[in-house]
C-alpha cells in the first residue's frame, strides 16, 4: 500500500504536510518496533530519515532477531506440549524447525535427541511386536523353525528383553515337544498298519500327554479308536460268517441263523451276510419241509383205515398248497391219493359184496344188477368178477 493516494498535487501536499499513516491501519500482530522504523523511513524531513540502508537494515535485523526469539520460544513450547501428549513425530518436526531457526538452541537439540530416542524405541518396539505376532502365527501352524527365527530376530533388536528370550526358549521347547509327538504318531501309524490297535492307542495317548490342546491329535486318536472298534467288529463278523458257512454246510441251520442274527445286529449291510442268510433260511425251510414230508410219509405208511388216511391226506394237501411244484410233495400226494383211492375202492367193494349177499336170496336179479353196475366202474377188480359169477 502507498502511504498517500490521489492526484499528483494532492499526494505532494500530503507528503509535505502530513505524517504517514500508522501500520495499524493495514495490519495487526506485528512487532511494534516496526512503527518507529517505518515512521523514520517516511519522515518528511530528510534529516530525520535513515542516512544509510545499512542503518535501516541493522534496525530491521534487530526486529527480526527479536521476532525469531519469540517464534523459537513458541515453537519450543509447542514441541514440549507435543512431547507431553506423546505425539513424538509431530514434536520432532517442530523441533527441526526450531533448530533451523536457532542452530545453537541447546534445549531444542537435547529435546530432539530425546524424541529421536523415543521414536527409535517405539519403532523398535513396533517391529518387535510385529515379529512376535508373526511368530505366534507360525507357532499355531506348528512352523517352529520359522517362529524361532522371527523371535531371534526380535531378540537382536532388544537383547536384554527377558520376555523375548523366554519366548525363544518356549518356542524351542515346543519344537522339541512336537518332534517327540511326531515320533509317537509315526510309531502309532506303524503298529496300526500291523493291526496292533491297542498299542497304537497307547502310543497316541503318550503323544496327547505332551500336548493336550492339540485338536489334531485328539481327532487322530478318535479316528484310531473308531478304526480299532471297526477292526474288532470286522473280525467278529468274519468269525461269525465262517461259523455260519460251516453250519450251513453241515446243515445246522439253526446254529447258522444264530450267528447270522448276531451279524445282522453288528453289520446289517454286509453283502456276504445277506447271501448267506438267504441260503440258511432256504436250507432251514427245505430241511423242515423234508422232515415234515418224512413224518407224513411215516404217517401214511402207518395209516390204518380210511379215517387215518383221510387225516394224513389233509395234512399232505396243506403242504401241497404251499409247495405245489416240489417233486417230493407231488410224489407224496400221489401216493396218498392212490392209497386213499384203494381204501375207498376196497370199502366200496366190501359194501357192494355185503349188499349183494343180502339181496342174493330175496332178489337175486337186483343183486346181480348191483354187482354188474359196480363191475362196470371197476372192471379190473377180480373180487367183483368173482361176485358176479357167484351170483349168476
Amino acid at each position: 500500500h502507498l502511504p498517500f493516494t490521489g492526484d499528483d498535487y494532492s499526494v505532494v501536499q500530503q507528503i509535505l504536510s502530513q505524517p504517514a499513516p500508522p501500520l495499524t491501519k493495514y495490519t495487526q500482530g506485528y512487532p511494534t518496533a516496526l512503527d518507529e522504523i517505518v515512521t523514520r523511513s517516511l519522515a518528511t524531513d530528510v534529516a530525520d530519515r535513515y542516512p544509510t540502508a545499512d542503518e535501516m537494515a541493522a534496525d530491521l535485523h534487530s526486529v527480526l532477531e527479536e521476532l525469531k526469539k519469540e517464534t523459537v520460544a513458541e515453537l519450543f513450547q509447542q514441541a514440549e506440549r507435543l512431547v507431553q501428549e506423546q505425539q513424538f513425530r509431530d514434536a520432532f518436526n517442530v523441533l527441526v524447525k526450531v533448530v533451523k531457526m536457532d542452530s545453537h538452541n541447546t534445549a531444542a537439540r537435547r529435546l530432539m535427541t530425546q524424541v529421536q530416542k523415543t521414536l527409535s524405541a517405539r519403532q523398535r518396539a513396533e517391529e518387535i511386536q510385529q515379529l512376535r505376532l508373526h511368530a505366534e502365527d507360525e507357532l499355531r501352524d506348528h512352523n517352529y523353525e520359522q517362529a524361532i527365527a522371527l523371535l531371534e530376530q526380535a531378540v537382536k533388536l532388544e537383547p536384554a528383553n527377558a520376555e523375548l528370550n523366554a519366548a525363544v526358549e518356549s518356542a524351542k521347547e515346543k519344537k522339541n515337544r512336537r518332534l517327540k509327538i511326531d515320533m509317537f504318531v509315526r510309531e502309532a501309524e506303524t503298529v496300526r498298519q500291523k493291526g496292533d490297535f491297542n498299542r497304537a492307542q497307547e502310543v497316541m495317548m503318550q503323544a496327547m500327554e505332551l500336548d493336550r490342546d492339540d485338536s489334531g491329535l485328539r481327532a487322530a486318536y478318535q479316528a484310531l479308536v473308531k478304526e480299532a472298534q471297526e477292526a474288532v467288529r470286522d473280525k467278529k463278523v468274519r468269525t461269525l460268517l465262517e461259523s455260519a458257512k460251516n453250519d450251513v454246510a453241515a446243515r445246522k441251520f439253526d446254529s447258522a441263523l444264530e450267528s447270522l442274527n448276531e451279524i445282522e445286529r453288528i453289520d446289517p449291510a454286509n453283502v456276504e451276510f445277506l447271501s448267506l442268510l438267504k441260503s440258511a433260511k432256504g436250507g432251514k425251510e427245505q430241511a423242515e419241509r423234508r422232515r415234515l414230508l418224512e413224518q407224513l410219509q411215516r404217517d401214511l405208511d402207518l395209516a390204518n383205515g380210511y379215517e387215518q388216511l383221510s387225516e394224513v391226506g389233509k395234512a399232505i394237501e396243506a403242504i401241497y398248497d404251499k409247495f405245489p411244484n416240489d417233486p417230493s410233495v407231488l410224489k407224496l400226494k400221489a401216493s396218498a391219493d392212490r392209497q386213499l383211492r384203494d381204501v375207498e375202492a376196497r370199502r366200496t367193494i366190501e359194501e357192494t359184496v355185503q349188499q349183494c349177499r343180502t339181496l342174493l336170496y330175496t332178489s337175486p336179479e337186483e343183486s346181480l344188477r348191483i354187482a354188474r353196475a359196480r363191475l362196470r366202474e371197476m372192471p379190473e377188480n377180480d373180487r367183483l368178477r368173482g361176485l358176479e359169477a357167484g351170483i349168476q
